[in-house]
């Protein structure tokens, strides 16, 4: 009863006694022509009104998916940069509810697809244009961006890795997603609007005529009390709906003291701003939260250090890594690892509480998987006292019955009001915990000057490389290689130089750094074609040519396609190339370096072990690889002169293995001398020949000493 007596004095009651003063100034007769332009323009009023809340909503839902995005951005440079896939895809589903999402990609700054979220990631390293819908197929990838379309927001955000504070663009992020509570709001909301117009005209037209002759006597009165009456409520919810469009949820509803739709209406908008208010401020508070340690993230220990740099006040950040968290994870599984964690980081508050005074403020946070930091506003020795018993304090955690090592590493920097941004602070703090983790002595280590040097040397020498790579300045040299029994040249080594900016950088340096940033095979890719197209030149030259591979590589399947599919091209036989693969590079990897080499063999490819006698040597290989040729390390060749014996015993050893041996690194005559009496007839080395370009290397003869 209550809801149908609303209606009946509702705002079409009041409409109809503005619309009827006016039909009775101009006659019956223009009455429903009047009374259909009003309904009109309520409708565009109300129409109007929806636009704006929509459009409010829409920003809202945009501003809310770059909150998630950014805080996916912070956290996966590291991730990227180290391809670490497993930590990319937990980073996924921490920070995404992937019910929510209809894609995700992270890729890298090629455009290719690193990670989707998914355990299989079956569109790995292929473009993102493959499978992102036709209508975003045109965005840029490296550029941020939102669209909201269907009721979801797609979204594109650049990744950028920060050395001291120049960003490098290590890829980007692209995801939709939509907010069904948002959703359920809005509809219920457009609901409502929809029912309450058409109750609005159905009670226009019914009462029209009724109400006319009755209120035709009091129209001048009733329309001044009414359209005051009317206007103050839509002017009031006409205000609140900006405030809406700007962000402001909290914003106060002017209660209307009357019965109808505005009432109703106003009781709507103001259970909307409460439901879209306690939303917003979930996400915000999520967007700072480490859920499973209910911790501060990465992302507010940023925002802190701003703070305190701001206020140019003096701290410590100290950087733990927890080193057995990842084979505590993979033995016992992710629940006891996630407890493992938890734990942790409460022994860690708790001895910050034992140990900093009541007077220092300190703050702890999760940064990463198995990484924690805490800021402690105090001077150097007293947070190096605090790092040290972190350390020493706890051993062991009992969980679900496991007794588990908590074995950690610290890094220690201290900040002062001098020009540092929160992007160096926690850069300096990573190169201690890197330190720490190197160091033999300490598990502790405190950040010097000559730490970040040596990651300034290591930066310009990896711009040096890419700039190599980009604008290919690698050159190739060869060496010969001597057989002494018919005092010939038998093949050759490409030797790989580089030279940027007229200063030479020795292959010592960049080829680790390539391999440690996984760029190694772009140049293994160059140094090969190279190689070919050398050979293809010259049709009369028959030597064989030893390439040296990286361990990285020589299991790769995708490396063998490419590599068969360079040597086609240029027509030349796979038995006119050997390669050289260290013992030290097959380490990690000993048993899929087997299979790697012995499909290069099936090929025709000669394989050399080289720099045999150096790093883990192991007269083990020589039994179990399937290698032809044993290159002796420079280092046992030049000792020969100290301990002939040991050299005679491997060369005899490697014969007897049926085994052809290449000395390398023969600088004298002596050495000469004492490597033709072992009975090694193979030769390399500056005694014969420096490494020589192209055309110097195949004009080459071997001239032998008299």
């Amino acid at each position: 009863m209550g809801s149908v007596k609303n209606r009946k004095f509702g705002l079409s009651l009041q409409y109809g006694g503005i619309l009827f003063l006016l039909l009775s100034l101009i006659g019956f007769s223009l009455s429903y022509l009047h009374s259909k332009q009003q309904a009109i323009e309520n409708e565009k009023l109300s129409k109007a009104f929806d636009l704006l809340l929509e459009e409010s909503l829409q920003t809202q839902l945009e501003q809310n998916a770059r909150l998630i995005a950014q805080n996916l951005v912070s956290q996966l440079p590291n991730a990227i940069a180290y391809a670490h896939y497993s930590k990319i895809k937990k980073i996924i589903s921490k920070n995404l509810n992937l019910e929510q999402t209809s894609y995700i990609y992270i890729y890298d700054k090629e455009g290719n697809i690193l990670h989707d979220g998914s355990s299989l990631v079956k569109p790995f390293n292929q473009s993102i244009n493959l499978y992102l819908p036709d209508f975003l197929k045109k965005q840029k990838h490296f550029k941020l961006s939102s669209i909201l379309k269907d009721n979801s927001v797609h979204i594109a955000m650049p990744i950028y890795g920060d050395y001291q504070g120049e960003k490098l663009l290590l890829g980007g992020v692209r995801f939709s997603i939509h907010f069904p509570l948002i959703e359920q709001g809005i509809e219920r909301f457009n609901e409502t609007m929809d029912n309450n117009q058409s109750k609005i005209i159905a009670q226009f037209r019914k009462e029209n005529l009724t109400l006319f002759f009755i209120f035709a006597l009091l129209s001048i009165v009733v329309s001044v009390l009414i359209g005051r009456r009317m206007s103050k409520p839509i002017v009031s919810l006409s205000l609140a709906t900006k405030q809406i469009e700007q962000g402001n949820y909290k914003v106060k509803i002017d209660k209307i003291n009357q019965r109808g739709e505005l009432a109703d209406l106003s009781v709507s908008l103001e259970n909307m701003c409460c439901s879209l208010d306690s939303q917003v401020e979930k996400i915000k508070f999520f967007a700072f939260l480490d859920e499973l340690t209910k911790l501060p993230n990465r992302k507010l220990l940023v925002q802190d250090l701003n703070a305190l740099i701001k206020k140019k006040q003096q701290g410590c950040l100290l950087k733990i890594d927890i080193d057995s968290f990842g084979r505590i994870n993979k033995q016992y599984g992710n629940r006891v690892g996630d407890l493992f964690l938890i734990k942790a980081s409460q022994l860690f508050n708790r001895v910050c509480e034992v140990m900093i005074d009541s007077d220092i403020d300190y703050k702890m946070y999760r940064s990463g998987s198995d990484e924690f930091d805490i800021i402690v506003q105090c001077d150097v020795d007293s947070a190096s006292a605090l790092a040290d018993k972190l350390n020493q304090h706890y051993t062991d955690l009992y969980i679900n019955g496991y007794k588990l090592s908590l074995d950690i590493h610290l890094g220690i920097f201290s900040f002062s009001d001098k020009d540092i941004s929160s992007s160096q602070i926690i850069t300096c703090a990573e190169l201690a915990l890197k330190e720490a983790k190197l160091s033999t002595q300490t598990k502790v280590c405190l950040f010097q000057t000559e730490l970040m040097d040596s990651v300034n040397n290591k930066s310009q020498l990896l711009e040096s490389l890419y700039t190599a790579i980009d604008q290919s300045l690698f050159f190739l040299n060869y060496q010969p290689i001597v057989c002494l029994d018919n005092q010939s040249v038998i093949t050759y080594e490409a030797l790989i130089r580089l030279k940027v900016d007229d200063k030479f950088i020795s292959p010592a340096d960049f080829i680790p750094l390539a391999e440690e940033m996984h760029c190694i095979d772009q140049i293994t890719y160059f140094v090969i074609e190279k190689v070919c197209q050398d050979l293809a030149s010259c049709k009369s030259f028959d030597k064989r040519v030893s390439i040296n591979i990286s361990g990285q590589l020589i299991d790769r399947s995708d490396f063998y396609l490419r590599v068969i599919s360079i040597l086609e091209h240029y027509k030349i036989d796979c038995t006119r190339i050997a390669l050289e693969v260290t013992e030290t590079s097959m380490v990690k990897s000993f048993e899929q370096a087997i299979e790697g080499i012995i499909r290069f063999k099936k090929a025709g490819f000669m394989i050399y072990l080289d720099d045999f006698g150096s790093g883990y040597s192991s007269l083990s290989y020589l039994q179990k690889l399937p290698i032809d040729v044993v290159k002796l390390d420079k280092d046992l060749v030049q000792g020969v002169l100290e301990n002939s014996r040991y050299f005679d015993s491997i060369v005899a050893l490697c014969y007897a293995l049926d085994l052809r041996i290449i000395i390398e690194g023969v600088e004298t005559a002596e050495q000469l001398a004492l490597c033709r009496k072992s009975g090694c007839g193979m030769i390399q080395g500056y005694h014969l020949s420096k490494p020589l370009l192209w055309q110097d290397a195949r004009q080459w003869v071997y001239i032998p000493e008299s």
